[in-house]
């Protein structure tokens, strides 16, 4: 699995993260930071979700961040000066290719960062830097952090996120496995 995603996105290769998730397609990393694994978050296109009404005559793509942030902004997230760990507040960064949104990440409640890479998996990772590079892969920047008082993302704080949920393992597995939440 580690070699597909790296693949896709060479700066991940011999950094420090975890899988997370399996493969999915139906939702990309704005979908997972406002907590929809159901949807694919992306404005002004044809079959994917956005919660508000864009003319595609007006929204280039390569000039796309101000709707993102509106977005985040309708969600109850700030603009805000760093990624550092605050208790009770959830923050994310905003990547950027030039005044192109590229991705999104979340800051755990542990203080490491969660990432839905493409159509491929949900990962783990400890430093934000570990996403940028030059594309196709990598992000340019970490344009705008942002945060809100922390909502609950059960599946992002959880130590097996959405690779193996502990309601459907015995309790033997999971004692096992060390699985215990």
């Amino acid at each position: 699995m580690a070699s597909e995603l790296e693949d896709y996105f060479p700066p991940l290769h011999g950094r420090a993260y975890r899988i997370t998730s399996q493969r999915d397609d139906r939702y990309n990393c704005v979908g997972w930071v406002v907590r929809d694994t159901e949807h694919w978050w992306e404005p002004a296109v044809d079959g994917f979700f956005w919660p508000r009404a864009v003319d595609p005559d007006e929204l280039h793509p390569d000039d796309d961040l101000d709707e993102y942030l509106a977005v985040f902004s309708e969600k109850g997230f700030v603009e805000c000066v760093d990624s550092s760990l605050e208790q009770g507040v959830e923050k994310i960064a905003v990547f950027t290719s030039g005044t192109s949104f590229s991705h999104v990440a979340f800051q755990t409640s542990d203080g490491e960062w969660s990432s839905k890479m493409g159509p491929l998996h949900d990962i783990r990772h400890q430093r934000l830097e570990d996403l940028i590079g030059p594309p196709p892969g990598g992000f340019s920047e970490i344009r705008v952090f942002m945060s809100r008082p922390r909502v609950p993302h059960d599946l992002a704080d959880s130590r097996t996120g959405l690779l193996l949920p502990l309601k459907h393992l015995s309790t033997r597995v999971q004692a096992e496995f060390d699985l215990g939440e």
